[in-house]
């Protein structure tokens, strides 16, 4: 699991376990009257991480999930009673792009098979690239979705009864999934019905006049969620636990399918800052001992996390519980102050670290840089010790002429640099491209070795001055091109031109090198140093009939691939300014930008703090919108 999954995921278990956040149960007092309700919240940031912390803390293991629409309920809807079949977690994301906290639960969970729900129009088909296998379950339209879901359950439960539910309105059929799924209900928009047995909704939502099995429907919204739960616990063996979710919105109801099978518990609809008295008098009636409240207090208040967990106790007791639960509150937001300091504080003093860090690594790189061809082929030789002869022959050739001040990698331009070094495979592959595919000659694609690149490296620096022309430093085949950014428009362009129209032309020997397949081994070198070249930029090819240490074109773009990955991850051009900014900023903008890149795993703790600092501001935030809440609610009483 990423790090800062773990970090949320586990920071919101704390808080629900220990009691020391507005998040979570935070109410642990002696009992005066009858026992207090054991409460759990379990919360995320947003809707999407909701889903991620319920699905990291009940399916890690899952072999299986759901992934639909956190912007419309219609699909995650339908999927809701599919979650109970299969023991999957409902997963939210967003239309176009897939929101951090899932992806990484995602990663996390590794599951061997994904139901999309909805169409690409609600989750975009790049999604799907997250999974190692994946279904989509869409239909033209919500309808069609849903009888698509059915499908799939009757595969699982063949002998299914039918209920129907208004796919339009969501509130009645919140708490349906679970049911359905416990029951073996087919769930069905009220289109498709033909002879259902159970009804979720009213009749003002759900108009079907013919005599059914039961209809599950009361005055409002939480009525219909108390008569759905008490038809739920007849058939539930854990009957004292119950899930709490908002009834004014749909996300944290749908996510909450996987823990409703999880604890064999229903889930129950309450208003963001009221318990209903249907809701309320179910809970006293049942006796209910464990309350697990999902969504953040935006979506269920503190408030009615107080009235929850004294619900069987008298209006003073509760207004006295009132009381301290303030006291602890501002006793949290002074400790969250304390902790947001310490994280900056840790924050900068390991971002620091990080900084220092880089600036190591990159002036070991620099040092590589710096020495060019001899850096390679010392790391060459290290990675690939059976190259290590081959190799010890090229350094003999570049030593002889470091000697001669006619090979210096340091110096800008000379062949033997690290940006012309990384030019050799391109100008290869070129050679390589025209033996293959010329109509005159059927030549196959040249090979490479570290001893021709060196020679073709130090021919390139000392045939800058094209009056002396070819200095003939070795006994190889050799083309040299002048004052050209691509040699080959002269080498194969123009002298293919004339050697189409004459073969025999004098003026066509560096074509007929190029294409001449008793060459077994070649490599092209350059040097643009304006100080010493006056044509700007020289080419040298050279070309032998060696056999010694044959490297094929992809072998040696393996290799200096390899290097160059190597080299820039030290060298984090990019990265260490965006680290620096990191330093200065907090924000997830910035966070974002940079977290892909090589650093970040040096960096993850620097993300981490940055992830902790927000949490604790938010936290710290709403403990003191619950502090100016409770206030004013014991005015009340």
């Amino acid at each position: 699991m990423n790090k800062n999954l773990k970090k949320v995921t586990a920071a919101m278990l704390m808080f629900a376990i220990t009691g020391s956040s507005l998040l979570a149960g935070s109410l642990s007092f002696a009992d005066n009257a009858k026992k207090d309700v054991n409460i759990e919240r379990i919360a995320g940031m947003n809707r999407y991480d909701t889903s991620a912390t319920i699905a990291t803390k009940f399916a890690k293991n899952a072999e299986k999930l759901i992934l639909a629409s956190g912007e419309n309920f219609a699909d995650a809807l339908a999927g809701s009673p599919l979650s109970g079949d299969l023991n999957a977690p409902i997963l939210l994301t967003q239309a176009k792009s897939m929101p951090r906290e899932t992806e990484l639960t995602i990663k996390s969970i590794k599951p061997k098979q994904a139901y999309v729900i909805g169409g690409n129009s609600s989750v975009d088909e790049s999604q799907l690239k997250f999974f190692e296998k994946s279904m989509r379950v869409s239909g033209v339209d919500r309808i069609g979705t849903s009888v698509e879901v059915n499908k799939i359950r009757k595969t699982l439960n063949p002998n299914m009864k039918e209920s129907i539910y208004n796919s339009f309105v969501y509130p009645d059929a919140l708490a349906a999934g679970p049911l359905a799924s416990k029951m073996n209900l087919e769930l069905i928009p009220v289109e498709k019905a033909t002879n259902p047995d159970y009804i979720f909704g009213g009749t003002s939502t759900v108009k079907y006049n013919k005599n059914v099995t039961k209809r599950f429907s009361g005055k409002d919204r939480y009525e219909t969620s108390v008569e759905i739960a008490k038809e739920y616990l007849k058939h539930s063996a854990s009957k004292k636990t119950v899930i709490i979710a908002s009834g004014e919105d749909y996300p944290d109801a749908l996510s909450s399918s996987i823990i409703s099978k999880a604890k064999d518990a229903p889930i129950v609809l309450v208003g963001k800052n009221h318990i209903p008295d249907s809701v309320r008098n179910f809970l006293k009636d049942n006796q209910m001992e464990d309350i697990i409240i999902v969504g953040g207090v935006n979506s269920v208040s503190q408030k009615v996390q107080i009235q929850l967990k004294y619900i069987n106790k008298s209006k003073e007791e509760v207004k006295a519980e009132y009381s301290k639960e303030i006291t602890k509150l501002k006793s949290d937001v002074a400790n969250y102050d304390k902790q947001i300091k310490e994280a900056r504080i840790d924050r900068i003093s390991y971002l620091e670290k990080v900084l220092e860090g880089a600036e190591k690594e990159r002036k070991i790189a620099q040092e590589w840089v710096d020495n060019g061809v001899f850096s390679f082929l010392h790391w060459t030789k290290e990675a690939y010790p059976q190259y290590a002869a081959n190799v010890d022959k090229a350094l003999e050739i570049l030593r002889k002429y470091v000697a001669t001040n006619e090979v210096n990698p340091t110096i800008k331009g000379d062949a033997t640099s690290y940006d012309n070094l990384l030019i050799t495979y391109d100008l290869l592959e070129e050679n390589n491209q025209f033996r293959v595919n010329d109509n005159n000659f059927k030549a196959s694609p040249m090979h490479t070795n570290f001893e021709i690149l060196a020679k073709a490296m130090v021919s390139a620096n000392r045939s800058t001055n094209y009056k002396l022309g070819h200095r003939h430093t070795f006994r190889v085949a050799e083309n040299l091109a002048w004052g050209v950014n691509n040699p080959y428009y002269g080498w194969y362009d123009m002298e293919k031109a004339i050697y189409d129209q004459n073969p025999n032309d004098p003026r066509v020997g560096h074509y007929t090198n190029l294409m001449d397949s008793g060459y077994k081994v070649c490599a092209i070198a350059c040097n643009n140093n304006p100080k010493i070249n006056p044509m700007r930029i020289t080419f040298a090819w050279n070309a032998d009939f060696s056999d010694d240490l044959l490297l094929t074109e992809q072998e040696y773009k393996q290799i200096l691939g390899q290097y160059y990955n190597i080299v820039e991850s030290k060298y984090m051009r990019r990265e260490l300014p965006l680290l620096r900014k990191l330093a200065q900023s907090e924000t997830i903008k910035e966070r974002n930008k940079v977290e892909d890149m090589e650093f970040s795993k040096m960096g993850q703790k620097v993300m981490d703090l940055g992830d902790l600092i927000k949490e604790l501001n938010t936290k710290k935030s709403q403990s003191n919108k619950a502090i100016e809440q409770l206030t004013k609610e014991m005015k009340n009483f």
